[in-house]
C-alpha cells in the first residue's frame, strides 16, 4: 500500500516559471528530510495548468511520523517563511491524503491519467472486481494501472482509476488501442452502473 499527500497549487499569472522553481526546491528540501516528494503539472482537464506537490509513503505510520518530524524543522519553517513573503500561486487544492487499493508504483510510469468516479463506499468491492481485467489489458499496451481512495477531503465517496504510461506519446497510443476498444468501452458500460464518472485529467512530471 501507498499512502500520498497531495496539494495542487494555481500559479499567478506571469510567475509560472517562479512558482515551478520553488515548489521543485521545496520539493528537494522536503526529501532532505527523508521524504519522498515530486513535483507534477496539470495538463489536460479541469485544472490544467496547475502545479502538483506530491509526497508518497509506504504505510500511515510513516506518513505521520514524517509530517509530525518534518513540520517541526527548520526546513518546513523556511518554506512557509518564503511562501508569505513572496507568494507565487493560489492553492486550489489543499493538502489531503489518499491510499492505494491497487496495484503499485512505478517510477518509469509517470504520465498519468486520472479518472475520479463518484462512488458510494457500498459500491467499492463491485469495483474494485473490474480492476483487474482493466489492468490485464493496459498491461498489453504498457500501461500501468493503479487505484486510489480519499483518507481526507470534501468528497469522500469517489475512487479515482490512474492508468500510467512511460511518455504522452504512449498514453496516446493506448487510448487507440485500448481506450476506443469494445472491450474497454463494455468496461466503461458497466462502471455506469455503480457510479458516475465526475472528472478526467492528465499530469507529466514538472
Amino acid at each position: 500500500m501507498h499512502v500520498c499527500s497531495i496539494v495542487s497549487t494555481m500559479p499567478h499569472s506571469g510567475k509560472y516559471s517562479l512558482c515551478l522553481k520553488n515548489m521543485k526546491s521545496d520539493a528537494e528540501q522536503w526529501n532532505s528530510l527523508g521524504n519522498n516528494s515530486f513535483v507534477t503539472r496539470e495538463v489536460f482537464g479541469p485544472m490544467a495548468r496547475c502545479l502538483t506537490w506530491i509526497s508518497v509513503y509506504e504505510s500511515f505510520s510513516e506518513a505521520m511520523e514524517k509530517f509530525e518530524s518534518s513540520w517541526g524543522s527548520d526546513v518546513f519553517t523556511s518554506i512557509i517563511s518564503r511562501i508569505e513573503a513572496n507568494p507565487a500561486s493560489d492553492v486550489v487544492y489543499p493538502m489531503n491524503l489518499v491510499r492505494s487499493i491497487y496495484g503499485e508504483l512505478k517510477d518509469e510510469y509517470n504520465v498519468d491519467m486520472l479518472r475520479t468516479y463518484s462512488l458510494k463506499r457500498n459500491m467499492l468491492p463491485k469495483a474494485m472486481e473490474m480492476i483487474p481485467r482493466v489492468a490485464s489489458m493496459a498491461e498489453k499496451v504498457n500501461l500501468n494501472v493503479t487505484a486510489w481512495a480519499p483518507i481526507t477531503g470534501e468528497d469522500m465517496s469517489s475512487m479515482t482509476i490512474m492508468y500510467s504510461a512511460k511518455s504522452l506519446k504512449d498514453s496516446g497510443m493506448a487510448m487507440d488501442n485500448m481506450g476506443m476498444s469494445e472491450e474497454f468501452q463494455e468496461i466503461i458500460r458497466a462502471a455506469a452502473e455503480i457510479g458516475d464518472l465526475k472528472s478526467a485529467y492528465m499530469q507529466v512530471p514538472a
